[in-house]
């Protein structure tokens, strides 16, 4: 589509692994993934989760046909798994900061981060969005719950 020939691809990118470090780090230039400073400045816990999910969610809208292909291709291919690997590592931070709210006593409560860390995953939209028609208001809603759930659960 560039019209340009396979022999000006070689020269430019002589390996798997520095093409797809050159596509991948435009993509993310041009589709940063949400910045947790924004929402980190709201006091109440759940205002913070839900406005950080309202960014998840809205970054998913944007991205999502890219995000599919990246989600069903990593697992085969081992150069696109390991540059994904700061992106994966960026949604664990938010996770954790996210969780670290609800701590009681200072203490991590691992059923809170797990629901934080299932509301923030792309699957997860996916399924509530495309396969079980939810708008993002009610996405959002439901992934609260289960937030609040979790804290109120004995299990953890």
């Amino acid at each position: 589509r560039a019209g340009v020939g396979r022999l000006t691809v070689y020269r430019h990118f002589p390996d798997e692994r520095s093409l797809l470090g050159a596509c991948t780090g435009h993509y993310l230039s041009l589709n940063p993934p949400p910045n947790p400073t924004v929402w980190a400045e709201i006091a109440d816990r759940e205002a913070r989760l839900e406005a950080a999910l309202a960014a998840v969610y809205a970054y998913f809208e944007r991205t999502e046909g890219m995000m599919a292909r990246a989600e069903n291709e990593s697992p085969a291919n081992a150069v696109l798994a390991e540059l994904m690997t700061p992106f994966h590592a960026h949604w664990a931070a938010m996770r954790d900061q996210l969780a670290a709210a609800w701590n009681v006593d200072g203490a991590p409560n691992p059923l809170v981060a797990a629901a934080i860390g299932h509301a923030l995953a792309f699957t997860t939209w996916r399924s509530l969005a495309r396969l079980q028609g939810l708008s993002r208001e009610h996405a959002i809603a439901l992934m609260l719950e289960l937030v609040r759930a979790a804290a109120r659960s004995e299990l953890g």
